[in-house]
């Protein structure tokens, strides 16, 4: 997937040939998304991805299925699909099962799993910050579906543990 380009698109589609889902996977630092899609915010993550039911071009009632708290219709608020520089690469998080570069959720009868196998990292000029720092541009991940009956909530399951604080990587932040 190529962060710094559209969303790229990827359906889910259900046993009988549908398409229930789709999942929205980009960058912080792309090009702003359609106002469909995200209601105006932008991703949030350096690597995220939103998951909806909406058709392409219509409202989504929530921007991700993937953000576990139902009073939080944010995109990028308690996203547990957004993952973060350091989650991806620092040396705490790697193998973390809710934090890491391999994630797996439950909801609405399905178990998605997420799981970045490999990143191309380069130097980005950043023209509004008039800095240049390395960023993930590309991400190469592996995306399943499968039927799970004890996927029983309407959005995500709430991760057991927190949130990792910052991970060490390559003695930075």
């Amino acid at each position: 997937m190529d962060l710094l380009g559209p969303p790229t698109l990827i359906s889910i589609r259900s046993a009988t040939g549908t398409i229930p889902y789709r999942l929205y996977c980009s960058s912080r630092l792309a090009p702003p998304q359609p106002e469909w899609l995200t209601d105006g915010d932008n991703y949030g993550g350096d690597f995220e991805c939103l998951l909806t039911d909406a058709k392409p071009g219509t409202l989504a009632k929530r921007a991700t299925l993937l953000n576990y708290d139902p009073q939080d219709k944010s995109p990028y608020h308690f996203n547990l699909g957004s993952f973060s520089w350091n989650e991806l690469l620092g040396i705490n998080c790697w193998n973390n099962p809710e934090w890491g570069d391999d994630r797996t959720f439950y909801l609405r009868g399905m178990r998605l799993r997420i799981h970045v196998v490999a990143l191309r990292v380069e130097l980005y000029k950043d023209k509004k910050e008039g800095q240049t720092y390395p960023i993930i541009r590309r991400a190469t991940v592996n995306i399943t579906a499968q039927p799970d009956k004890n996927a029983n909530t309407e959005l995500a399951r709430p991760p057991t543990q927190p949130e990792p604080k910052a991970c060490m990587v390559s003695g930075m932040w």
